[in-house]
C-alpha cells in the first residue's frame, strides 16, 4: 500500500499543517470541528484579585 500526507488549511490559506493517522481515524468531522475551534478567536479572561493571593503561572 502506498503511503500519503494529508495536509489542511485555513480558508484564507494562511494557517495549515499534516494531519496524523490518529486524527485521520476521527474523521472528516472531527477534524473539522478542530480546526474550527482553533480558528476562534481566544477569549481572554481577566479576573481582579487581592493583594496578598497567589496565581499560578502554567507554561
Amino acid at each position: 500500500m502506498t503511503e500519503a500526507k494529508v495536509i489542511v488549511c485555513s480558508d484564507q490559506g494562511k494557517y495549515y499543517g499534516e494531519v496524523c493517522p490518529n486524527c485521520l481515524r476521527a474523521g472528516f468531522h472531527w477534524i473539522s470541528d478542530r480546526v474550527d475551534q482553533l480558528n476562534q478567536p481566544k477569549k481572554v479572561e481577566i479576573v481582579p484579585r487581592s493583594r496578598n493571593q497567589k496565581i499560578a503561572v502554567v507554561a
